[in-house]
């Protein structure tokens, strides 16, 4: 009885010891993500402040490239890509006419009488009036519908509230989501910082402009050595002065869609 408690004693601390083993590898390769994640997420910092930098600079030999493209960037160990757009780029959900805003949704994947119900709605959310566009939606609809928010009858002052407007579905808010903007403040489009998705969306509008904001949307994705994956995006505003160089208008993390690599990271 003895050398069976002995040897079952023996089993017991070997489990207790394995599990213990187990656990000790799980919770450092727990750190060691956190850890990468952390050190990723630096660097993506850091990149985004060297391209504001480049923003700043007014006489450099090659203008920065605001057309959207993703670059490939390589540091530190880890592939990067950085890409910056002109906030006219994007369409203006506080700006677009209906016009715009019915073709978007429509290339977002919504039937045409939908496309039309939704561009009145942004359109009634961001009016200060109780007044209803046609196809639109106002305080009332909201509380008919039983949702616990009406209009925010003002500007929108992030893209995320779209998804609460009247009508907005899941499907279409991912599919316009990567190409709005608050921060363009003009109604039309810069078709040489526009992706290609607006410029087929808006194809027969009259809707090009050249283009003079100063604000600019800047996503970088970082991957780390552990196959972690950061991405940051954030809105600037670039003016130069002596007083304030440039503004933070925005920082959104995850960004709405990481950069694409163009070609082979670059050091």
């Amino acid at each position: 009885m003895a050398l069976v408690l002995v040897l079952w004693l023996v089993v017991l601390l070997s489990v207790i010891a394995t599990g213990h083993s187990r656990n000790s590898h799980i919770e450092t390769r727990l750190a060691a993500r956190q850890v990468d994640t952390s050190a990723s997420r630096h660097v993506a910092e850091g990149i985004i402040q060297l391209a504001i930098l480049d923003l700043l600079l007014p006489d450099r030999e090659e203008p920065v490239d605001t057309s959207g493209r993703a670059w490939p960037v390589q540091t530190l160990r880890r592939n990067a890509t950085i890409s910056i757009r002109r906030a006219s780029g994007y369409i203006d959900l506080n700006k677009a006419d209906d016009t715009v805003l019915h073709a978007m949704f429509v290339a977002g994947g919504a039937g045409d009488a939908q496309a039309q119900q939704l561009a009145h709605a942004v359109m009634d959310w961001r009016d200060g009036d109780d007044l209803l566009h046609m196809h639109g939606a106002e305080d009332d609809d909201y509380r008919s519908a039983g949702l616990p928010w009406t209009a925010r009858d003002a500007g929108f002052e992030r893209i995320e509230e779209l998804q609460y407007v009247f009508g907005m579905t899941g499907d279409v808010y991912r599919a316009v989501l990567p190409y709005i903007t608050v921060h363009s403040g003009q109604p039309g489009l810069d078709i040489e910082a526009a992706p290609e998705f607006l410029i087929n969306a808006l194809t027969g509008l009259t809707v090009a402009m050249n283009s003079t904001s100063t604000n600019y949307h800047i996503a970088v994705s970082v991957q780390g050595a552990n196959g972690t994956l950061v991405s940051i995006e954030a809105v600037v505003n670039i003016n130069g002065s002596s007083d304030e160089q440039y503004r933070l208008l925005e920082w959104r993390e995850p960004a709405r869609i990481a950069p694409e690599l163009d070609e082979e990271p670059s050091a």
